[in-house]
This record gives structure tokens, C-alpha cells and sequence, in this order.
């Protein structure tokens, strides 16, 4: 919808979505549109289901009383996606943009046993003008529920790091949350420090 003062109240389209559960707006440099990025859990029972990428096309929805709409750009694998975010690398040249997925269940309908929840999640580089894209990197994790990339700059270095939310494993509710550091010689992040934890009742 758009936003008119107070409220939204101009519809601008419908985006088919299949059990969605993250949704992440963002920009790049050097590019006017917004990007938006859609995690699809599941398709019927299988957990096999993409997260896809839209960019915004200001001429899209002539039709409509907004100008402007959202256009399939990319359709990338996951496996029971749950949260998505991104981010860009440039180092002495154009640059790069990441998607990175949190994975956190492969199987099909209700039963379940503890290694369904032990899945890699993904780290994809995404061309935003042609749509293609390539994976980079799968890290191991445990029924991620979140994926947050933040920077941090210390002594004039800024660095960027991941941080991955695991809910449970091989070991049952006591898992450990991991924040990785981006190392960009080999486009891929490595182990910065882990943080232990335990779900339990009520919490």
C-alpha cells in the first residue's frame, strides 16, 4: 500500500509469497531503486522453497494510481528460510552485493527429528542488474530464527561481521549463537566468536 497522511490506504500490487516470514527493504550505491527481499518457508510441505528478490521499477504499475511497483529480480534456493538480510563489498572496485539467508529446517510435514534443524545457511552474490547470482558460501547452523550483518570500524579498519541466531540441533534446545567475520580475500565469512545459549519454557 502507499502512505497518504496518517495511514495506508493506496494499493499498489500484490506479491505472491508462499508461507512468508522475512521480509528486508534495502539500497545499494549507485542505484535509485529499492531492492526488496521476500523468505518463503515452505511450499505445500516442503521446506525446498526460494527466496526471492525485487527491485522497483518506477514505470511497473502504469496502471495503477502510484508510479512505481516491485519486480521479480532474482529467485534464490533456500532450504525453510526464516530470516534475510544484505549487504555490499567494495574493495578498489565495483561493488559486490550479498544476500544471506538463514536456513533453519529441511524435511516435509510436522515430523520432525533433531537433525532436520542442522542445515547450512547461505550467503549468495546477486548481480541486482541482470539477476544472476552465484553461491558463495554455506555455513552450518541450527535452525537459524534470525541473520543480522551489522559494520563495525575500529583504529580507521571498518570490518563486516554476521551474526546468526541458532534455536536448536543435534543437542536439543542447548546451542550456541555464532557472530562470523567477512573476510574478503576469499568472499566468505569465518568463526569471530560464539555465544553460548539454551531455549527454555516459557522464554
Amino acid at each position: 500500500f502507499g502512505w497518504v497522511p496518517a495511514f495506508f490506504d493506496d494499493f499498489v500490487q500484490d506479491i505472491e509469497t508462499s508461507f512468508a516470514v522475512d521480509t528486508h527493504l534495502f539500497n545499494v550505491e549507485q542505484d535509485p531503486r529499492i531492492f526488496l527481499a521476500i523468505a518463503n518457508y515452505k511450499v505445500g510441505v516442503s521446506t525446498l522453497s526460494p527466496v526471492t528478490v525485487y527491485g522497483w521499477n518506477l514505470n511497473g504499475c502504469s496502471e495503477r494510481r502510484v508510479d512505481g511497483c516491485f519486480e521479480l529480480l532474482a529467485t534464490l534456493p533456500a532450504v525453510g528460510a526464516v530470516s534475510v538480510d544484505t549487504f555490499s563489498y567494495s574493495q578498489g572496485g565495483a561493488p559486490r552485493h550479498y544476500v544471506v539467508i538463514g536456513n533453519s529446517f529441511e524435511g516435509r510435514g510436522s515430523s520432525t527429528v533433531a537433525s532436520n534443524h542442522e542445515v547450512n545457511s547461505f550467503v549468495y552474490q546477486v548481480d541486482l542488474v541482470t539477476g544472476t547470482f552465484e553461491l558463495v558460501q554455506s555455513i552450518r547452523t541450527s535452525s537459524v530464527q534470525s541473520v543480522s550483518v551489522f559494520a563495525h570500524c575500529a583504529h580507521s579498519v571498518c570490518s563486516t561481521f554476521l551474526a546468526v541466531a541458532n534455536n536448536r540441533g543435534l543437542g536439543g534446545l542447548a546451542t550456541e549463537s555464532r557472530v562470523y567475520k567477512w573476510a574478503p580475500e576469499v568472499d566468505k565469512y569465518g568463526t569471530a566468536c560464539t555465544v553460548e545459549g539454551e531455549v527454555t519454557s516459557g522464554q
